[in-house]
């Protein structure tokens, strides 16, 4: 129904929050990489690309691994996830071998309003820093004092064929189209330590 809208009306733009999910193997993603997606979450965020992909005025999104402090009523991620095992004093295992491209959930918002701001259109990576989740967690547990002897390096190895080793994103177009750079995520930390409920 809303894409059938913005067809009839062009100067609606369609923004579409996609997922890194749409690519899978063992190299980094630019945004005009061909997607080749390893499970069906990624599928189902392909099938609607190559939907709003027709439309005359539209922008794809896609964030990978958004992390920042949630409200109440909105699903953890793996900042909280984090801290909550290593402040309860539990194990944490994150995957050395496993490579995503963690974004800063204001980055997202930066995003979103300079594609308003400028009409940019297209298909845009949200800008962050590629490392693998366990040096990830590793920084959480530095920068917020929390005891790094329980995060567990673990590898992928033995995870099913659908869980791609790296999906981390290029974001060079994005950054140049729209000057936008990456949050670093000591910065990033110290926004969201600001917000002590979380504690």
């Amino acid at each position: 129904v809303i894409a059938a809208y913005c067809q009839k009306h062009p100067e609606v733009k369609y923004i579409f929050f996609s997922s890194s999910q749409v690519f899978g193997g063992n190299t980094k993603h630019p945004e005009n990489e061909i997607p080749l997606p390893q499970n069906v979450y990624g599928h189902t965020k392909l099938q609607a690309e190559s939907i709003i992909l027709k439309l005359p005025n539209y922008a794809i999104i896609r964030p990978c691994v958004v992390y920042g402090i949630p409200l109440p009523f909105q699903h953890k991620n793996i900042f909280n996830r984090v801290c909550g095992s290593l402040r309860q004093g539990k194990e944490f295992t994150a995957y050395t071998d496993m490579i995503r491209s963690p974004c800063y959930v204001q980055d997202v918002v930066a995003l979103v309003e300079k594609i308003l701001a400028k009409n940019a259109a297209g298909i845009f990576h949200v800008p962050s820093e590629s490392t693998s989740i366990y040096e990830f967690t590793k920084a959480i547990a530095s920068f917020f004092n929390l005891d790094a002897r329980l995060l567990k390096s673990g590898s992928a190895a033995k995870e099913p064929s659908y869980r791609a080793r790296n999906t981390s994103l290029y974001s060079i177009q994005t950054q140049k189209k729209l000057s936008l750079k990456p949050t670093p995520w000591k910065k990033a930390f110290a926004q969201m330590k600001v917000n002590e409920e979380w504690l």
